[in-house]
């Protein structure tokens, strides 16, 4: 998994002055960025939801519902360990998809917190 990262971060922009990103990059070029961060710490899929793509959902997909003025979101995933989840259905061993569970979601939160602070920042 190492490797993998390492691969997929080599091509990851360094915004050496961040002062300079207002203005300077284009929409496409600031989502790729973004894009390309999620997937250099551990993303597995990426994408832009927007206000349209995700009209006819419930009150809950609408992006406004949560952050007014909101046209656009990143969006990812990160996999559960395929291996727990059999026995767990199994009824086999619990704890070890449980942990993988955790261990996931803490990473989700951590790409969503660098994500959140690189934007921030420009």
């Amino acid at each position: 998994m190492i490797q993998n990262l390492k691969k997929r971060c080599k091509r990851l922009p360094v915004f050496r002055d961040l002062n300079r990103l207002k203005g300077e990059y284009s929409m496409e070029e600031l989502t790729q960025h973004a894009k390309d961060l999620v997937e250099c710490l551990g993303g597995t899929a990426v994408g832009i939801a927007t206000n349209q793509t995700l009209e006819g959902g419930p009150p809950s997909s609408d992006l406004r519902y949560v952050l007014p003025g909101a046209r656009s979101a990143i969006v990812f995933g990160v996999p559960l360990e395929q291996g727990f989840i059999e026995p767990f259905l199994k009824k086999e061993d619990h704890d070890s998809h449980a942990l993988n569970n955790v261990r996931t979601n803490t990473l989700v939160s951590g790409i969503a917190c660098e994500v959140a602070n690189f934007l921030m920042q420009i």
